[in-house]
């Protein structure tokens, strides 16, 4: 075996100023920059520093300047998450795919300053983005002077923003990082919080956290975060628009850009921005503000986007394995499930869904697409984009057939024209024979007499016409259901039969509101138990008045236009099969009429068309699906006993058949 040579120590690499000077260009023109600002002595400590990293790996002129900036070491984002002193046990509770996305966005070394959360509801996005903003007011409580440090005054106020849609729907963040706060050791010993108004945070070193519904909520302050929520929701007045002369996508724009400069302005120095800007939205169309801004984004440094289907977030044991194929539709073909044979249609995209999804995308492919897919639709969709859903509400059995007689100008389904000049009322174009009938020489409603009514009254926009609707419930039905984070659990649901739906038409007078209320007065006198009446109209505040006078507490203003919810709650009581109605020409055109304006956040009907008589539905269903009172119903036997006629029963008995039978 030779004689080992042992080879000379290699010499000490040392630097000039001019060497130290490209390598910093090379990394970053403005760090280049700052070392020309630099005096003598700094530029020697920097190079003392070099020298002994490259041949030592550890500067102990480093880990001085470090001290002198920072009470404490900042841990990884990886041990901030994982160790209980930060977010206590909370760990097991972030999805593997979160875990991996936060790691990436947080890490400085990938400088990520502006972050996309969009696609599926219910994966989380929300608590991601606080877990990211406490990261950052962690990272900022380790320093000695924090505003000082990056660039403000010493006592400057660092400002966290939360915003959302409305000021009520920032409850969503807030909730969020106040639950991970209290989880938290660190927040509530080390570095503790406290509430601030009525629903922020202040933490020492002047850092505070918080909320609004306009960017103008925290400008002023020196923002070094920004979660901003629902943005594809955000909406302003018709008066602001005209004022800025923008669309709404514009008012967003021009928010979101006034942020991201403010965040630049104040804190983004030292070649990098340290602050953070969260995008957080549900998929909605194709060309909601948020889809426009990743396109625009897509590639460029600094940002980092994350969305996808509902079950590309959840953890895998939530699912067997198996899935179904979807064709997610495009401009001129409906999306639609595939049979395992059928080829997939030209001209747009098939994917495959855990079939523990099916059901949803079943019932409503377009809602399923947006909500559960993540995939944004087109703006304008039909509300009801299957026919076959509200046709099978009809209940064609001769002995339930509508109630409103044919002749003296009115026609089942038709609208009723009752002029202010007349002494017709309402109740006279109603054939007595088909709504009651006589048991024990009384008078009582023919189908289940003793169920509590819900009646909505709906003025339409040019107030020359009217739609009424009345409902009840028949039974409650008890069956398994997965919520939102895919466990299993059991639902009570209604069915709801329809008394009526009828549409008053009024062409050269004004709606005789004193022959509305007398209706009221009619139904209630024959039988029917007004459980709640909802009330929209210019003259709602007096007609709400003068019908609580008159003992019908449960009267109330009710809007289906201002929220989306009551026309959602009455999509699914149809997919569900779980509402049945007489045959009405005016209903179902109305229906099938309906568009869903995605970035309106509306469902109206087309241009020239009318919804009066579907809004007077969606409330009177929408209020009987509300009613906490109705929970006494989860056995229903009671009502089904007090049914004089078994045909509502029938039919559900149907409509329940058929569901079960296309489930499989």
């Amino acid at each position: 075996m030779g004689e080992t040579v042992l080879q000379p120590e290699a010499p000490p690499v040392e630097f000039t100023d001019d060497e130290i000077r490209n390598l910093l260009e090379l990394e970053n023109p403005k760090l280049a920059a700052m070392f020309d600002r630099m005096d003598e002595v700094q530029k020697a400590y920097l190079l003392r520093a070099f020298t002994e990293i490259i041949n030592g790996g550890k500067s102990v002129a480093l880990d001085y300047l470090t001290q002198v900036d920072y009470e404490r070491d900042p841990v990884e984002i990886q041990e901030f998450m994982q160790n209980d002193l930060y977010l206590g046990n909370f760990y097991g509770s972030i999805w593997p795919r979160w875990r991996k996305e936060i790691a990436y966005i947080c890490t400085p070394a990938n400088k990520i300053y502006e972050v996309v959360f969009s696609g599926a509801i219910g994966v989380g996005k929300t608590t991601a983005a606080m877990i990211i903003m406490l990261y950052k007011i962690y990272r900022l409580s380790c320093l000695r002077r924090p505003a000082e440090f990056h660039g403000q005054f010493d006592e400057s106020r660092i400002t966290f923003g939360l915003y959302n849609a409305t000021l009520k729907l920032t409850d969503v963040g807030v909730e969020s990082m106040r639950g991970l706060l209290e989880k938290s050791p660190y927040f509530k010993e080390v570095f503790p919080f406290e509430a601030e108004g009525k629903d922020g945070f202040k933490f020492p070193k002047n850092i505070h956290v918080m909320v609004g519904s306009q960017a103008f909520h925290v400008m002023g302050h020196h923002l070094f975060g920004i979660a901003i929520d629902e943005m594809n929701f955000m909406r302003i007045t018709k008066k602001q628009a005209r004022a800025k002369k923008m669309s709404d996508k514009g008012q967003v724009h021009e928010m979101v850009n006034a942020t991201a400069r403010r965040l630049e302005s104040r804190f983004a120095h030292r070649g990098e921005n340290p602050g953070i800007l969260l995008h957080l939205s549900s998929a909605k169309s194709s060309t909601s503000y948020l889809e426009l801004r990743k396109k625009e984004i897509a590639g460029k440094p600094g940002v980092h986007i994350v969305d996808g289907a509902r079950w590309e977030f959840q953890p895998d044991d939530r699912y067997t394995g198996a899935k179904f194929r979807f064709f997610v539709g495009n401009k001129f073909k409906d999306p639609k499930i595939l049979t395992d044979d059928e080829k997939s249609p030209l001209g747009g995209r098939t994917i495959e869904i855990p079939v523990e999804h099916h059901r949803a995308f079943e019932e409503d492919p377009l809602g399923a697409s947006r909500d559960i897919a993540g995939i944004a639709t087109d703006k304008i969709m039909p509300f009801f984009p299957r026919s076959a859903v509200v046709d099978k509400a009809l209940n064609k059995l001769p002995e339930f057939s509508h109630p409103f007689i044919e002749g003296m100008g009115a026609v089942v389904g038709k609208p009723i024209r009752i002029d202010l000049e007349t002494a017709d009322q309402i109740q006279d174009f109603i054939d007595l024979d088909r709504m009651f009938t006589t048991r024990n020489s009384r008078t009582v409603p023919r189908n289940f007499p003793h169920a509590p009514r819900y009646l909505h009254i709906d003025l339409g926009r040019t107030e020359d016409a009217l739609g009424i609707s009345m409902v009840h419930p028949t039974r409650a039905v008890s069956r398994p259901d997965r919520d939102k984070n895919g466990d299993i659990i059991r639902r009570t649901e209604l069915i709801i039969a329809s008394d009526f739906s009828i549409q008053i038409k009024q062409e050269l007078t004004e709606i005789d509101w004193g022959k509305v209320r007398e209706f009221v007065y009619w139904l209630a006198g024959h039988g029917f138990q007004l459980e709640k009446i909802g009330v929209d109209s210019p003259a709602s505040p007096d007609t709400i008045q003068q019908l609580q006078k008159a003992g019908f507490t449960g009267t109330q203003y009710l809007s289906v236009d201002k929220k989306k919810e009551p026309y959602e709650v009455l999509k699914t009581v149809y997919n569900e099969m779980r509402l049945s109605h007489a045959p009405n020409e005016v209903l179902v055109d109305e229906l099938l009429s309906l568009e869903d304006d995605i970035d309106a956040g509306k469902v109206d009907h087309p241009e020239g068309g009318s919804k009066d008589v579907a809004d007077s539905l969606c409330g009177a269903v929408y209020l009987c699906v509300k009613d906490e009172n109705l929970g006494t119903l989860m056995v229903s036997t009671e009502i089904q006993e007090m049914a004089h006629e078994d045909v509502i029963l029938q039919h559900v008995r149907n409509m329940m058949t058929e569901r079960n039978a296309a489930r499989g």
